[in-house]
């Protein structure tokens, strides 16, 4: 008697493999017999599940059957939307509201992402009004749908304001990590919002925010005794700063002394007025990340760094131009600053420096975490592969 060995697979390694394939691929694996079926089916599959409407992908169409059929199961849920496409917006506001219906939802993080250009004099309104809901109570149990701790809002190219952030406050007490790092050049989300948010999320670890959402009173809460501790704060600086007070060392000292693995990641963009970054670099801030991407002369602030941040800065990015002076601020930035792991410089280097850097900082070499250049190459310019890797050391080798 023939055995059909397909039939002789645990079920458990099914379910694995189906977790590979795409959904329409899922799909017509399921075709296969009964028992592969039932795999199709197992709620392990649909628990992280992401919804793909980019540029090529042809199977949106089926999506909506998907939370229909298998809302209940999701946990962690990721829309990537081609925002150029009509179709695929209003697909992708469809899926928004039909999560909104399920009900005994389970899903705890959540994530949207728009890709490809903004469309001309397109504002992403209905996904606003979408989300509110969908953050909100469910009218008839006054209970919220899902239970969120990680919501992901740093794709959504859409000018939501403090109406969003108080329906997500108000309904999801639990949340522990926010990201509302959006591209929409005016930011609409005020420091009393992100106060109300931060009084009423005692269990918020991991808080991305422009830095005209915040205030000394927002991190003077952050540092109360009756919540769990913070551990990681990234402020986006733009051209708000021109019109905006600094956070006081004061506020920062308090906040580092009560939670001492608190760290801080600031991020510069070329809309900055470079008078101001030094006003915010304070050294009282344990700052772990910084990305300055000025297209300035750096010299002064790369010399602050390396006085204030020597102990903390692990991650530094520099969008500069080269001389003399930057070469000799960042040979002493290398000599400085030990823990730093990960240094990318957009602007061609000095060879000596390139080499001296390396020199002080093996680490960078070690994880290939780095852009160093002493010759103009295409862009963009990339972290070295492994094959580049052996390149580099045979020109710079370790000293």
């Amino acid at each position: 008697m023939e055995i059909d060995v397909w039939q002789q697979i645990p079920d458990h390694i099914i379910v694995n493999v189906f977790g590979y394939l795409s959904l329409s691929e899922r799909y017509h694996a399921s075709l296969v017999c009964k028992s592969w079926q039932q795999c199709f089916h197992s709620q392990y599959l649909w628990r992280t599940f992401e919804f793909n409407l980019n540029k090529d992908n042809a199977e949106f169409r089926n999506f909506a059957d998907c939370v229909v059929q298998h809302g209940r199961h999701f946990r962690d849920v990721s829309i990537y939307l081609y925002q150029k496409d009509a179709e695929k917006r209003t697909c992708a506001v469809e899926i928004i509201n039909l999560l909104c219906k399920v009900r005994q939802g389970k899903l705890n993080k959540f994530g949207i992402y728009f890709t490809g250009e903004n469309p001309l004099f397109y504002a992403g309104l209905e996904f606003v009004e979408a989300l509110k809901t969908f953050f909100g109570y469910i009218p008839d149990e006054q209970s919220p749908r899902h239970s969120l701790v990680e919501v992901n809002l740093s794709g959504l190219q859409a000018a939501f304001d403090d109406s969003l952030i108080d329906e997500l406050s108000k309904n999801h007490p639990e949340i522990e990590s926010l990201n509302l790092f959006n591209r929409i050049l005016v930011c609409k989300v005020t420091p009393d919002c992100i106060l109300r948010l931060v009084k009423r999320c005692q269990k918020l670890q991991d808080l991305r925010v422009y830095h005209t959402s915040l205030s000394d009173e927002i991190l003077e809460t952050l540092a109360e005794d009756d919540r769990s501790p913070i551990q990681y704060l990234a402020i986006g600086c733009r051209r708000e700063l021109k019109y905006e007070s600094d956070l006081t060392s004061d506020a920062w000292a308090k906040l580092g002394a009560k939670i001492p693995e608190f760290r801080v990641s600031l991020h510069f963009d070329h809309t900055v007025p470079q008078v101001k970054v030094a006003d915010v670099l304070k050294p009282e801030i344990p700052l772990k990340q910084l990305r300055l991407e000025t297209f300035t002369i750096l010299i002064d602030e790369i010399k602050t760094v390396s006085r204030f941040y020597c102990d903390t800065l692990e991650t530094l990015i520099l969008q500069t131009r080269n001389s003399y002076e930057l070469g000799v601020a960042l040979l002493d930035l290398a000599h400085t600053c030990k823990q730093l792991t990960c240094l990318k410089v957009y602007c061609i280097l000095d060879k000596e420096v390139v080499q001296g850097i390396h020199a002080e900082l093996p680490q960078l070499r070690e994880k290939g975490n780095y852009i160093l250049k002493s010759e103009m190459e295409p862009e963009p310019w990339m972290i070295p592969t492994r094959k580049s890797l052996l390149t580099v050391q045979q020109e710079f080798p370790f000293k």
